[in-house]
């Protein structure tokens, strides 16, 4: 034990057996009187004395059992005591155990010893005996009879054939028989078509005592592998990408023996009505071990309904019979079709010239698959201006020099005051430019300049308005 001293200066025990130490708290490994005597810094001294005991208690020990049952088995040693400390048992054949209540199945004399925490042993000691044996009946009374069946839902012999009678509890009671502890059945698969499952039951008593019997079951399998995971069949545009469209994980079993079959799969094209179309068809195909077949399809089907679309730059105009734009160039695209057929089509109109006429412009994209589009263009030319004279004119137009190379000017000389508009645009009617916007004196000359900036040669159409009274003309750009 540890003696735990206090006090202010230093430290001097001693005791039995001549024992002296100069620590605070010493160890110490006998019984009595224990002095000590603390000695301050100026020569005084103080005393106290502890007295150390002895633990000398032996711990009470009991065992409780029973005999072996007649032949094998075991039985339990249940170990007590009135004291915590550990367990060491001793037995026949050089048994040994340190639980509490160990498990034994030999007969014969068995010591258990419990040591305390004083260091300090109790001891007891049981003879296991063993009980008279009956002669008992075997394990399995009857077997269920061989069978042949059809492919069924439940392989099991709750399902299928039944179980073995086994010994009656009144026998193993009665005649102290051993318990039967365990009993079970294993299948096994043999030839094919049909297949025979050779089932073995078993059964385990206490003492480990296994007895079996035998059962054959004949099955004739007429049922085609089952595939499970088939989608449905789907529809796709002509411009899917098909690789990202991701393959179904379909499989197959074989009802009759409740096993997965390979499931086999073919992936053929079948063109359609036109070059974009087609379909991919999926076939699985299972068979089981006796030649039963199933067919499981998948179609993808590859349409190409979406028309070319045209990219063609036009509106509807009102144009002088003078200036009537030419067609512009358009383009087609298509999903599918790398090549598109634009086909351009120009009719007249009722009218003629006098009184003015439409010219309707249409561009037709036609795919590969049929799928069409179509841009129209109405141009209303109007017809001849009835002059009465030439005085009656209000505004004249000139354009110099024309053609030009850098710049055109635009003289306008009216009849009149009033406000002039001076636009200028393609040969489409497309708007370029308002050179002018303003007012303009009768009798004078209003000069304007045009110089293309962004503009490549070509024709320009100018539009003078006045009065309610419109000039028309034509600059040839060639730089």
């Amino acid at each position: 034990v540890t003696l735990m001293g206090t006090g202010n200066g230093s430290f001097s025990w001693t005791g039995p057996n001549n024992f002296s130490s100069g620590v605070q708290n010493p160890m110490v490994n006998a019984a009595g009187t224990y002095l000590l005597t603390v000695t301050g810094s100026n020569g005084c001294t103080s005393t106290a004395s502890a007295e150390v005991g002895v633990n000398d208690t032996n711990p009470e020990v009991a065992i409780q059992g029973s005999d072996l049952p007649c032949e094998g088995g075991s039985v339990i040693l249940v170990g007590t005591s009135d004291l915590n400390g550990t367990y060491l048992w001793n037995g026949p054949n050089g048994f040994t155990s340190s639980d509490p209540s160990p498990a034994v199945t030999e007969p014969g004399m068995y010591t258990l010893v419990v040591s305390g925490a004083n260091g300090c042993d109790g001891r007891d000691e049981f003879i296991v005996g063993r009980e008279t044996c009956e002669e008992c009946p075997p394990l399995i009374s009857s077997c269920p009879a061989d069978i042949t069946v059809q492919c069924a839902e439940d392989f099991s012999p709750q399902g299928l054939g039944g179980m073995p009678t086994l010994r009656s509890g009144s026998d193993d009671k009665d005649k102290k028989c051993p318990v039967i502890k365990e009993s079970g059945w294993n299948d096994e698969f043999l030839g094919s078509c049909p297949f025979v499952i050779r089932r073995t039951f078993y059964v385990v008593d206490e003492n480990g005592t296994v007895e079996y019997c035998s059962q054959l079951i004949t099955v004739i399998d007429e049922v085609a592998p089952i595939f499970e995971n088939v989608p449905v069949d789907m529809t796709v545009a002509c411009d899917t990408n098909i690789d990202d469209i991701e393959l179904p994980a379909v499989w197959a079993y074989d009802e009759c023996t409740k096993t997965a079959v390979p499931a086999l799969l073919d992936v053929t094209m079948v063109p359609g009505d036109c070059p974009a179309e087609y379909s991919l068809l999926y076939t699985w195909t299972a068979k089981d071990y006796c030649g039963n077949q199933s067919i499981a399809q998948w179609t993808v089907l590859v349409v190409d309904n979406e028309a070319p679309v045209i990219t063609c730059d036009v509106k509807d105009l009102e144009v002088d019979r003078s200036f009537i734009p030419e067609a512009p160039e358009c383009s087609a695209v298509d999903n599918c079709d790398s090549d598109v057929k634009l086909v351009y089509n120009e009719s007249k109109g009722e009218g003629d010239r006098e009184k003015g006429y439409t010219i309707e412009r249409t561009w037709t994209a036609i795919d590969a698959c049929g799928n069409a589009s179509e841009q129209h263009q109405t141009i209303f030319v109007a017809g001849k201006k009835p002059v009465e004279d030439k005085e009656a004119v209000k505004i004249l137009v000139s354009a110099t020099p024309n053609p030009f190379r850098d710049q055109c000017t635009l003289t306008i000389v009216a009849k009149e005051n009033g406000k002039a508009v001076v636009i200028i645009t393609d040969m489409q009617g497309r708007r370029i430019a308002e050179a002018f916007n303003g007012p303009v004196t009768a009798g004078e000359a209003t000069r304007i300049s045009f110089k293309p900036v962004d503009n490549g040669s070509g024709t320009f159409l100018y539009h003078v308005s006045l009065n309610g009274e419109e000039a028309h003309g034509r600059m040839i750009y060639q730089p």
